[in-house]
């Protein structure tokens, strides 16, 4: 279930609720507090929701991309409508029974629903923490953001329309008042809140609502850890070589792509001298495709990628590029990465994860002329884009420096042998001469 279907859910609740107030009078007095709670509900949900769209709660200065252009324009009266939002909600806080009133289990029904709404959101852009998804960082970067405020502004106004039945029908008379069943009193922000919420939707922009599209993220919440220095980058690539060299099978195009597109920002920024081959390593990792990576296969395309991230932050990030010696203490790493996927490139072949583009020549039924298809099929060894990857691949691997051959500390003094006394020398008796007759 998207979000889309949620807050159309939501709506429906609230639209229904109202007529089942009007309907209807409080069974019970419990139903006036668990209606109370419910809508405070509600707006606590609103406000989670506009602050996970911000990332965080939204002031003055939050602004928004503006579409062909390069500049943020601000968002007016975003400020106004979070702290609208906080203020009605208030401190009632209470679940709503079994056998609640028919309006009052409807506000339930929409305060679950914000709360799902919100829990999508936060799967995507998690408070505090880096996007988990491409269209998390989409979400972080404002895409989407207006047209998804003026929803949340639509259901304000759903829910201020509850509003104007619910102290009549709780029974309190003005904002001092106190029920005789105890309940406290209800904030009226009626005004103030409609206004801002009419702002942010005269203030929003047509645009497509790439919000609504959010479904529950289906990977576990396990974000890479953050590389932002040059030893915490060297630990990253250190063991994502260590993995793919275990488990040279689940190599896939997305492994492929990002360490070719790191190895080649890495020798740019530090102007080595196999940004020729960095180069054309990428563009061949570029042209294929394949089965999508998961789970662990993910996790490391996920550190690769940040550490892709340090090299080349966003315009909008807080962090800043690092320096070129950094970087080269990078490089020597990445060769080694390449040498490790050079080495597993033939079983993944072999597995069936990559796919190469084959363009051929058809003639339509009928016709004189003939057209290009593509046609995505699985790779084999002896295709082109294969055979010159892995050429480029094991080149940037032999560039690496050799290992050592001495030993680490200095050799070990050879013990010299005790000299040895000379063996006495044998003496033979002399010759006997024959005597002459």
């Amino acid at each position: 279930m998207t979000v889309g279907y949620w807050r159309t859910e939501v709506a429906a609740a609230l639209t229904a609720a109202v007529s089942a107030i009007r309907a209807q009078p409080p069974a019970a007095p419990s139903d006036g507090y668990s209606a109370l709670a419910a809508r405070s509900k509600i707006y606590n949900g609103l406000a989670r929701a506009t602050a996970l769209l911000t990332n965080g709660p939204p002031s003055e200065k939050w602004s928004v991309p503006q579409e062909g252009k390069t500049r943020r324009r601000p968002q007016p009266g975003l400020a106004d409508f979070y702290d609208q939002l906080c203020a009605a909600a208030g401190t009632i806080r209470d679940a709503a029974p079994a056998d609640a009133h028919p309006g009052v289990q409807l506000l339930q029904r929409a305060a679950d629903g914000v709360g799902v709404i919100g829990d999508i959101l936060a799967g995507h852009v998690p408070p505090g923490q880096r996007p988990c998804s491409r269209e998390g960082a989409a979400i972080r970067a404002g895409a989407g953001v207006p047209a998804a405020l003026a929803d949340l502004a639509d259901l304000t106004l759903a829910l201020i329309a509850v509003d104007q039945h619910l102290p009549a029908w709780v029974g309190l008379t003005n904002e001092s008042a106190t029920a005789a069943d105890g309940t406290p009193p209800l904030r009226d922000p009626t005004a103030a809140l409609e206004a801002a919420a009419r702002q942010m939707i005269n203030g929003a922009e047509p645009a497509v609502n790439l919000v609504n599209d959010l479904d529950v993220l289906r990977h576990p919440i396990d974000p890479a850890p953050a590389a932002d220095t040059a030893d915490q980058a060297i630990i990253a690539v250190t063991a994502a070589e260590f993995w793919l060299r275990r488990h040279p099978e689940d190599i896939t195009a997305a492994h492929l792509q990002i360490a070719t597109r790191l190895g080649l920002t890495a020798a740019v920024h530090a102007g080595r001298a196999e940004q020729p081959w960095w180069r054309a390593a990428a563009s061949g990792a570029a042209a294929l495709r394949g089965i999508p990576a998961c789970g662990p296969d993910q996790a490391v395309a996920d550190e690769l990628a940040e550490v892709l991230r340090w090299l080349r932050p966003a315009d909008d990030s807080a962090r800043s590029q690092p320096d070129s010696p950094q970087v080269a203490r990078l490089a020597p790493h990445l060769l080694s990465l390449a040498g490790a996927l050079a080495n597993g490139l033939p079983a993944a072949v072999t597995r069936g994860n990559l796919l190469v583009n084959e363009k051929t020549l058809q003639r339509p039924h009928q016709s004189l002329i003939y057209v290009i298809t593509q046609l995505w099929r699985p790779a084999t060894r002896t295709d082109t884009p294969i055979t010159d990857l892995a050429a480029d691949l094991t080149h940037l691997n032999r560039l690496r420096s050799p290992a050592p051959t001495a030993f680490p500390g200095p050799p070990r003094p050879r013990r010299e042998a005790a000299p040895r006394d000379p063996a006495p020398s044998k003496t033979y008796p002399a010759r006997r001469q024959p005597r002459s007759r």
